[in-house]
């Protein structure tokens, strides 16, 4: 979601599992992705663009179901602050123009536009994950 830098990068058992956090080089916006299967293959340091491979979505850690756990935290001027109050959180759904709504399904590459019909999942669990470099959100 984002060009820029992986800022951090690591495995918490009792948390988020593998996980990996990017900071967007122009806007210093920072992106958790969390649960995910396995390491990521990128390393602190690394330089990502939108669309890059980041990894799988999983259910590492404390979870109990696969999906992708997405944070956002406006990081330009600190590190990521872990257990912040939810006002220095930024919504995704309002980052990418996708309707934070119920029943609602979307594909994000970029541009927010509808979801195509053979992505559509059909199951009725909130889930965010990665497939053929784009994200699809479903709320």
């Amino acid at each position: 979601m984002c060009n820029g830098t992986v800022v951090y990068k690591t495995f918490d058992a009792d948390g988020f599992g593998y996980y990996i956090i990017m900071k967007d080089n122009e806007t210093g916006m920072g992106f958790l992705y969390g649960h995910l299967k396995e390491e990521s293959p990128l390393n602190v340091g690394d330089s990502v663009t939108i669309g890059q491979y980041v990894g799988h979505e999983g259910t590492s850690g404390s979870s109990t179901g696969i999906h992708l756990h997405l944070e956002m935290q406006d990081i330009s001027s600190h590190d990521w602050v872990f257990g912040a109050d939810l006002s220095q959180y930024e919504n995704p759904a309002d980052f990418m123009g996708i309707p934070n709504t119920q029943g609602i399904s979307a594909i994000y590459n970029g541009t927010p536009q509808p979801p195509e019909p053979e992505q559509k999942n059909k199951n009725s669990t909130k889930w965010l994950k990665f497939r053929s470099r784009k994200i699809i959100l479903r709320l």
